[in-house]
């Protein structure tokens, strides 16, 4: 499942920086999974922040 994130989400992380990456993908992560869903994402995608 990790390996499905979408590439979107890099790229904001990419563009925007940590924080706001984590804003926009909490905006759009499914009511009560949120927390869970911003930990995911950001795992799969930090490795790509530096």
């Amino acid at each position: 499942m990790l390996n499905q994130v979408p590439r979107w989400h890099a790229m904001i992380a990419r563009g925007a920086g940590e924080a706001q990456a984590r804003t926009v993908i909490d905006y759009v992560a499914p009511v009560g999974e949120k927390e869970a869903t911003v930990e995911r994402i950001m795992g799969v995608v930090s490795h790509f922040l530096t």
